[in-house]
């Protein structure tokens, strides 16, 4: 009777293993499959958009209107500063609302919104290097003044 029993559990066991082995095609085409982050398929998108005053450019209102952007996505800025900006802020948020729609906006942290070339007198230049999509507010400065913070 012990050697049955023993026998029984060694093939529970064997058929749990083997159940975990072959789950694992299920798991990996569960989830995403991966998003490409290579340029080449990721064209630069312009955008003229925002508005520029007294030395500060801000890509939108902090409420509505907030540039979509996708994992991959690269966007240039016209930013209208004439000059290099001195200082460069990027927001994300999970609605085109931003702070009208919790959680509202936040800093842009690791590979949200990373700067890339060309950053310039012209244009500010970004790509979200996650495979998550944002809503994005650029802010810049040209010198003297900080950006316009959320509800200021």
């Amino acid at each position: 009777m012990a050697r049955l029993r023993a026998r029984a559990l060694a093939v529970v066991a064997l058929s749990a293993v083997a159940g975990l082995v072959c789950s694992c095609d299920v798991f990996t085409s569960v989830g995403p499959k991966g998003c490409d982050m290579a340029a080449g398929d990721n064209p630069m998108t312009p955008f003229d958009g925002g508005s520029t005053a007294n030395g500060v450019y801000t890509s939108s209102p902090w409420d509505r209107r907030l540039v979509y952007f996708p994992g991959g996505m690269q966007i240039s800025f016209a930013h209208g500063l004439g000059v290099m900006p001195t200082a460069i802020q990027l927001y994300v948020a999970f609605s085109e609302d931003g702070i009208a729609t919790p959680p509202g906006v936040a800093q842009a942290a690791g590979n949200q919104a990373v700067l890339i070339q060309p950053t310039n007198e012209q244009f500010i230049t970004v790509t979200n290097q996650t495979c998550t999509d944002y809503w994005l507010i650029v802010t810049a400065e040209a010198g003297g003044t900080a950006p316009p913070a959320p509800g200021g």
